[in-house]
């Protein structure tokens, strides 16, 4: 049974979750990596993460994760035309994390009224050139320093407190929907 206090902090929770930025982790191996971008999705107001698993299963350290897998939906595919198929029939926008040539700054995205998925990589091979090829944009972080990569969970909690921030300050209505939320607090509460 929930307290009230509890369903309280739920609320205030999903008062602030949005379906409008979310986040896709591309045959990530590392449980502390899949975790910790889970922490930052949380962290941020993202209500759902899809995983492609590729080969393996996608793990999650509880250690580090500190209970946000029950917090954050996990939605995991074993291939990627799969979860394609599920983006565009959301009309979702593909943003793809990838340093190269033809990536813009992540400051050259926008709010709008359809949602956008940040495509992450691999932790050794990067994005698969199949997102590359599907990619509505490809985007990079900008830095200054002599590295060339960020790891990936960084990545991600810097993409997202970008975003984020983008979101807040933008005129569209980036909150869920009472349907939503009432869906997700039905989730919560059933754990």
């Amino acid at each position: 049974m929930t307290t009230k206090r509890r369903r309280a902090r739920m609320n205030t929770v999903l008062a602030n979750r949005t379906d409008c930025i979310t986040l896709v982790l591309d045959d990530v191996h590392d449980p502390h990596n899949v975790a910790a971008v889970l922490r930052s999705a949380d962290a941020f107001g993202v209500s759902r993460v899809h995983a492609v698993e590729g080969g393996a299963s996608v793990r999650i350290s509880n250690r580090v994760a500190r209970g946000t897998q029950n917090w954050v939906e996990l939605c995991r595919y074993r291939n990627r035309e799969t979860l394609l198929e599920r983006l565009r029939q959301d009309r979702v926008a593909i943003w793809v994390a990838a340093a190269d040539e033809k990536s813009r700054p992540l400051e050259a995205w926008q709010p709008d009224r359809h949602p956008t998925a940040f495509v992450f990589g691999n932790e050794h091979r990067g994005v698969d050139p199949f997102w590359r090829e599907h990619a509505d944009e490809i985007f990079a972080i900008p830095m200054v320093g002599m590295v060339e990569s960020l790891n990936i969970s960084v990545a991600c909690a810097v993409t997202l407190h970008a975003v984020r921030t983008r979101l807040e300050r933008s005129a569209i209505d980036w909150r869920l929907t009472d349907e939503r939320r009432q869906e997700i607090l039905q989730h919560w509460t059933a754990q």
